[in-house]
């Protein structure tokens, strides 16, 4: 890690470049990084006196600058060019002409930021300089399009109904009701409502429903599906009349789990399969709107990820003298790599890059076992993959795990008691999903089967962290692809004496 392209701001006073300088140094014991004075340099005002120019210089042992590189422009531009009117921007919807001249002053200042007037030479559009870094612009942002992210922010809080005062009040006085989103827009009202309304499409792209109590969801007109496109399902026949019907119509409420012939009957196959592989929650609660970014992909990989396992692949398992099995588990990496580029490219399939590591590991561990025959033997190969701790006398520990195939998903739950013996092992295919949700499906499980087995104290371990980290004494907020497993196995928590989930890192 390393800090880069920093601006720092203060007065041209000896006391401030003397704080800088103390921070500085400070910053640099601290992370043991190192800063390069001959790279750095001072940029001083044209009001700035010779003197305190020189005193501050000699302070900071930095040299003056007499413009500003290419770098630095970048920072200034990201940070204070088009940061200053966000205040403005978040609450009205600014013309386009003044947008427009916005985005003038910020090329002007990236192209020629010496002369205030004049024709320049653009070697780049601004379309390419406002992409993302990681897809070959600069990450600068069009005034426009800050413009409408900072209203469609306020108006994801009024639909999602965000506990906030001004919320509340915006959402009376204008009688928001759940259909919001889809309505059409007020023809007299404030110009703050007016700017908010104009950006609901940006929000209604994504907004799906999260099913809770099911009660308020129409099957037809809200969307509630978050594995397919609109998220909305589609009848078997297009003819088929849409009569008005209610989620909580589809799920039988003693059971709670989905009435899947009906389901079937009344939606085409991909909706039918989209439904029920939404996990109901045990516990009702209150439906709630949440954002899905891509309904096809809940587990794609960026290209840092990609980076990041070349980078920092996973541990190889070894004993210092066999280095071998670290090159081959980088040689398994880049396979991977290869073959899953191969999926993208030639499938059109979505990376999953813990499956991707998953993988590795497997590929590593066998071809390990079968290639060493020198010491040490292959029992300490296999005792130094993973290491099993039991647990206390009178408990009994159920490991779960998931393995990610291209038809189907497998979970497997494994339970010893306190001297390490296999109490029964249990093993199942699921329906194709992502790695996160099959790894929640398979603590759920685990907790299911301990209860019809009765056992008053239990431990479930597992090396999914996103699972088990809201499971844990100190919960966070879980994804919402797994919020009903993971209220599903806070309920069946209640029926032991003792309950401990603990994750572990995976081997």
């Amino acid at each position: 890690m390393y800090a880069n392209n920093i601006v720092l701001f203060s007065k041209a006073t000896r006391k401030d470049a003397t704080t800088i300088n103390e921070c500085i140094i400070k910053y640099c014991k601290w992370s043991g990084q190192n800063l390069n004075r001959s790279k750095s340099g001072i940029f001083f005002s044209k009001q700035t006196p010779q003197q305190s120019a020189r005193a501050i210089k000699q302070i900071l042992q930095m040299k003056k600058l007499k413009s500003i590189c290419k770098h630095d422009r970048c920072t200034f531009t990201n940070s204070v060019t088009q940061t200053t009117p966000i205040y403005t921007m978040s609450s009205f919807k600014v013309p386009n002409s003044i947008c427009n001249k916005l985005d003038a002053l910020s090329r002007k200042f990236w192209w020629k930021p010496k002369e205030p007037t004049g024709k320049y030479l653009a070697l780049k559009s601004w379309d390419k300089l406002c992409t993302p870094e990681d897809k070959g612009g600069l990450g600068f942002k069009k005034a426009r399009d800050i413009n409408s992210a900072l209203l469609a922010k306020l108006a994801w809080m009024i639909a999602s109904k965000q506990d906030s005062l001004c919320m509340s009040i915006l959402r009376a006085k204008y009688k928001v009701k759940e259909g919001w989103l889809h309505e059409k827009n007020l023809k007299h009202s404030s110009p703050i409502w007016r700017a908010i309304e104009e950006v609901k499409s940006i929000i209604a792209k994504g907004a799906c429903y999260l099913i809770g109590d099911r009660v308020s969801i129409n099957v037809w007109q809200d969307p509630w599906v978050p594995w397919i496109d609109g998220f909305r399902p589609k009848p078997k026949t297009q003819d088929d009349p849409r009569n008005p019907l209610m989620v909580s119509h589809l799920m039988d409420q003693e059971t709670r789990v989905w009435k899947a012939n009906l389901i079937q009957n009344i939606f085409d196959a991909e909706s039918s399969k989209a439904i029920l592989s939404i996990p109901i929650s045990l516990r009702p609660k209150p439906d709630k709107l949440i954002w899905v970014h891509n309904p096809k992909d809940h587990s794609c990989s960026t290209s840092g990820d990609i980076i990041k396992l070349l980078t920092n692949p996973p541990q190889a398992q070894c004993p210092p003298d066999e280095h071998w099995i670290t090159t081959l588990n980088m040689a398994f990496v880049l396979d991977e790599i290869w073959r899953a580029r191969n999926q993208v490219v030639h499938h059109g399939e979505v990376i999953d890059i813990q499956a991707s590591i998953k993988l590795i590991h497997h590929k590593l561990a066998e071809y390990s076992l079968v290639w060493s025959s020198t010491v040490p033997p292959p029992a300490s190969i296999v005792a130094s993959l993973h290491k099993w701790n039991p647990p206390p006398f009178g408990w009994i520990k159920l490991n779960t795990n998931a393995a990610i195939g291209e038809q189907s998903n497998a979970i497997a739950v494994v339970a010893r008691n306190h001297i390490g013996e296999v109490l029964k092992v249990w093993a199942r295919s699921s329906p194709t999903c992502c790695p996160l949700r099959a790894e929640a499906s398979a603590i759920l499980w685990a907790i299911q089967l301990a209860k019809v087995e009765k056992w008053p104290h239990i431990v479930i371990e597992g090396d999914a962290k996103n699972c088990f980290d809201p499971l844990s004494s100190s919960p966070t907020t879980p994804d919402w692809t797994i919020s009903n497993t993971i209220s599903s196995i806070q309920c069946l928590r209640e029926f032991f004496l003792s309950c401990i989930f603990n994750w572990v890192k995976r081997v």
